[in-house]
């Protein structure tokens, strides 16, 4: 049960209703208090964690492994077909590609390329990064070539931009290589099969291969669940009681039946189009921007997380936004002119009434919006947002046809369903920070969050605000096993554990009890030759050897590294006798590059160990080494 209470905790009205009790806003108000408390003092006590170990991937390896170099490891070739571009990345076996990384760029004046073709994948999971797509062996991409000047030229300048890793756990830096395609001079609108194979058989490739339908098929009953937050979102106090108004409005008090049904969905259509084509802008606005791969930097994903808890806080009536009055006003008027235009005039009111929501909807909207952005995909996200926007429109069409007696009665209820939107912000906001923030301060927020959720429960199902039995009984049931599972997740973190499905291990281990969590490592950060060389100097002056840790905020071994592998006791215990140098290349600038080559690295991570200035290449560690691997070599170096 646990485990299904995390997987949902990570996705006043004026009407009468009655507002939460001084009492219940004030343990909410505290509850945030501690909880933003604790995400500031964690941000800056440095990364720590428990003492799990990480059990290595399939196909990793303990000994250094001879890696290839990017242009062996991947290999593009490009072709033009029938209109189309086709990019086939050739990957050398135990490599492979990030569906999410791929990005083609034309620079050939007046000719423009069209959205990406992307194969179905192998799903992967990862714990910092989430669920991926990887592609392994050969993978065809492509996309539709536009040109304003009529026929192609006969080449075209082609910039492609892809990013990969090894099995064995190598991250690659992303890579862009400009590859020339001839075209023939063929139109795209007029280009023929049979001219295309006659002049492209030397590429050995298929016309159609490589067409295959994007891979929503795993995420299929995702989209359900938006259809029913769109419901979720009417039931709040600031929607619900307006209904009964806004359906007599649309149908007015004498139209038929039928009538009232198509000038209700024209009002209902306009919604779901404007919210189709929202999503449509936000899947573009987060490819331009690749905000999956951005998503990977502390800073960003920091930035995204205090938004979360700033929506959760406005749905709790502690913060508000509100449009300014003469706004408002004004797009009052016009959706009282659209009212009465007819069916054509109701789409244009449904598709203002997207512009302008109340507080219960702009909160939890916003946060659909930033999850759907950074998901850079155009179809998820105008798919989502229509069904949301359908599950908000079904309750006005029921109202407007059927009657509002139908609809549920206004009441204290749907207050808890407004809190239990901003608990689901708050979920948001700690699974984005446990992508970089220790495990330690992570599973504290999840059991900080899980007495929160108990709390709102326990005052929800007090007799006068919920008086029948057997639902109060489940409540109550809910509220004791949030209770109970908070209270184990805060004791957990106070004895260093890590895992927040297993927030007793520490008490469970074999190496439990621990005495305290190791003093967090500290690494002075360079990202040059010359920052590198006056670091090395200092230790040296210092009389260390020092370890240089090659690192990117984009590398899934290098988060595995920092938060699971040099935290365990005897690995920490023999780093503290190192000075500790970190080289980062998240950026992947030039000098990044030109530095990366000078000491024979594809891309992080990688562990070096120097005497002085001199490196003692015997103990270089390549990848993402196991934790015995590193203890020989820690020891090596040591004794040297």
């Amino acid at each position: 049960m646990v485990r299904t209470v995390l997987r949902i905790l990570q996705r006043r009205a004026d009407t009468g209703v009655p507002a939460p009790s001084p009492v219940m806003t004030q343990i909410l108000a505290s509850c945030l208090l501690l909880l933003t408390l604790l995400s500031s003092l964690s941000a800056q006590a440095g990364l720590f964690d428990g003492n799990t170990t990480r059990s290595p991937l399939p196909g990793q390896h303990s000994e250094a492994t001879a890696f290839l170099p990017v242009d062996q490891a991947f290999s593009p070739s490009a072709w033009v077909d029938q209109g189309r571009l086709f990019v086939r990345f050739t990957n050398a076996d135990g490599y492979y590609l990030y569906k999410r990384q791929f990005a083609f760029d034309s620079k050939t004046d007046g000719v423009t390329l069209g959205s990406l073709d992307l194969p179905a994948g192998t799903p992967k999971h990862d714990d910092y990064l989430g669920d991926i797509v990887a592609y392994y062996h050969d993978v065809t991409v492509s996309a539709p070539i536009r040109s304003i000047d009529g026929p192609l030229p006969e080449t075209l300048s082609l910039v492609v931009h892809y990013q990969g890793c090894a099995d064995a756990g190598l991250c690659y830096p992303p890579e862009t290589r400009t590859l020339t395609v001839d075209t023939g001079g063929d139109s795209p609108l007029n280009a023929s099969p049979q001219a295309s194979t006659d002049r492209y058989t030397v590429r050995s490739e298929p016309a159609t291969q490589g067409i295959e339908p994007p891979d929503n098929a795993p995420r299929l009953w995702s989209f359900g669940l938006y259809f029913l937050a769109g419901l979720g979102l009417t039931f709040t106090p600031c929607v619900l009681p307006m209904l009964p108004i806004l359906a007599s409005l649309i149908a007015g008090r004498q139209s038929t039946r039928r009538r009232a049904l198509s000038l209700s969905s024209s009002y209902v259509t306009g919604m779901v189009l404007t919210y189709t084509v929202l999503g449509i802008l936000l899947g573009l606005f987060g490819a331009s921007l690749n905000l999956q791969a951005r998503l990977q930097s502390p800073w960003v994903l920091g930035t995204f997380s205090l938004l979360f808890v700033i929506f959760a806080l406005w749905l709790l009536d502690l913060v508000r936004v509100r449009l300014p009055g003469r706004w408002q006003q004004r797009t009052d008027q016009w959706q009282t002119r659209l009212h009465a235009g007819g069916p054509l005039g109701l789409a244009g009111a449904g598709a203002l009434s997207t512009l302008v929501v109340s507080p219960c909807i702009s909160a939890p909207l916003a946060g659909i919006m930033l999850y759907l952005s950074a998901t850079a995909d155009v179809w998820q996200g105008a798919l989502a947002l229509g069904l949301l926007g359908a599950g908000m429109g079904l309750p006005l069409i029921i109202a407007t046809t059927l009657g509002a007696h139908l609809l549920p009665r206004s009441g204290a209820w749907m207050q808890t369903v407004k809190h239990g939107f901003a608990i689901l912000m708050l979920g948001m906001a700690i699974w984005l920070s446990a992508r970089w923030l220790p495990g330690t301060i992570s599973m504290a927020l999840w059991g900080i969050l899980a007495l929160m959720s108990a709390v709102t429960l326990w005052v929800s199902s007090a007799p006068a605000s919920d008086p029948a039995r057997p639902r109060r009984i489940i409540t109550l049931v809910a509220a004791m096993t949030l209770g109970l599972y908070g209270s184990s997740a805060l004791l957990g973190a106070l004895a260093g554990g890590s895992s927040p499905l297993m927030p007793l291990a520490p008490f469970t281990s074999e190496q439990t009890p621990r005495a305290s969590s190791p003093a967090t490592l500290t690494f002075t950060t360079v990202t040059n030759q010359s920052e590198l060389q006056a670091a090395l100097e200092k230790a040296g002056q210092q009389g260390k050897k020092a370890m240089v840790d090659v690192y990117a905020d984009w590398c899934i071994s290098c988060q595995a590294m920092e938060h699971e592998l040099f935290p365990a006791p005897p690995i920490h215990a023999s780093l503290k006798q190192l000075a500790l140098i970190r080289l980062d290349v998240t950026d992947n600038s030039l000098a990044s590059r030109k530095l990366l080559k000078e000491l024979g690295l594809f891309g992080p991570p990688g562990l070096l160990f120097y005497d002085g200035k001199r490196e003692i290449k015997s103990a270089r560690l390549i990848g993402e080494p196991e934790a015995a691997r590193l203890q020989q070599a820690l020891e090596q170096v040591l004794a040297d």
